[in-house]
């Protein structure tokens, strides 16, 4: 049996999306977040739609979390997915090291 430690830290992913093409049309897609932690094992899979509004060529979007489950030191890397035809293709990695406090 696995004991699974959860870091209780809420914090938000923050991404910058531009469109290609026509902003006078509406566009919409499908975003997936995952965590990879530092033992190269995918987590935390969050799936939300989304759509940019007519006439803007760029977007922000935010994730918000509350936590993450702690698997060890090291990088952990957010994986960001953008679908395309059906199909997750990853789009963008956003590394961040946790790493011990050994200060005395």
């Amino acid at each position: 049996v696995e004991n699974k430690i959860l870091i209780n830290l809420p914090f938000e992913v923050f991404t910058l999306w531009e469109r290609e093409g026509n902003v006078n049309e509406t566009l919409a897609s499908n975003v997936k977040v995952s965590l990879t932690d530092p033992m190269q094992g995918e987590k935390e899979q969050i799936t939300f739609p989304l759509q940019f509004e007519l006439g803007k060529k760029r977007m922000r979007f935010r994730v918000k979390l509350q936590g993450f489950e702690f698997s060890g030191y090291g990088t952990y890397t957010f994986n960001i997915y953008l679908e395309q035809k059906g199909k997750f293709v990853k789009v963008q990695n956003i590394p961040f090291d946790l790493k011990a406090n050994n200060t005395k």
